[in-house]
């Protein structure tokens, strides 16, 4: 009787995904994708995957080594107060993608899912300074990422254009 009820109570929170539910795209809302079909999309719950229906979501999360080397570039952040002017974020932030790109070598700036894992994997450490920095810095990265390819119901990403007149 319990088996069943688990069961049933499984199926209830089970939920296709919908162009309603992926119009939340800020960095804490959780992509998922389907080992099947190699679909990506969002849920805030348990999910079935929205192209084949055939399984429940798969999250992409950092391993061991990738969150030892995460760390290590946040480790090495010069500054670690939020009294920042405009100049010395910005210097700060790309100090932060140089470590990234010393230390975390798998790191991609244009990967959704990679951002949202090392938001995810800072997040679950130690709360530091230096760790709310980077995860400022991620969830500033993840606004000008885009989705894959694959992405159900994509983001169009922010059209920049580049004022040349500015520049004369």
């Amino acid at each position: 009787m319990q088996a069943i009820q688990a069961v049933q109570a499984m199926q209830a929170i089970l939920v296709m995904p919908t162009k309603e539910s992926q119009a939340d795209k800020q960095i804490n809302h959780p992509m998922w994708s389907c080992d099947t079909c190699n679909i990506v999309w969002r849920s805030h719950v348990l999910p079935l995957c929205p192209e084949c229906a055939c399984q429940v979501g798969t999250r992409f999360v950092l391993n061991e080594d990738q969150v030892r080397e995460l760390l290590e570039a946040v480790s090495h952040l010069g500054m670690n107060t939020f009294t920042y002017t405009h100049e010395m974020w910005e210097l700060e932030m790309w100090s932060f993608l140089n470590l990234l790109q010393r230390h975390a070598k798998w790191y991609d700036m244009s990967s959704r899912r990679i951002i949202q894992a090392c938001y995810e994997a800072l997040r679950m450490s130690n709360q530091h300074s230096k760790t709310t920095l980077a995860i400022s810095f991620f969830e500033e990265q993840y606004l000008y990422a885009s989705d894959e390819e694959n992405t159900f119901c994509p983001t169009l990403r922010p059209n920049f254009q580049v004022d040349v007149s500015h520049d004369l």
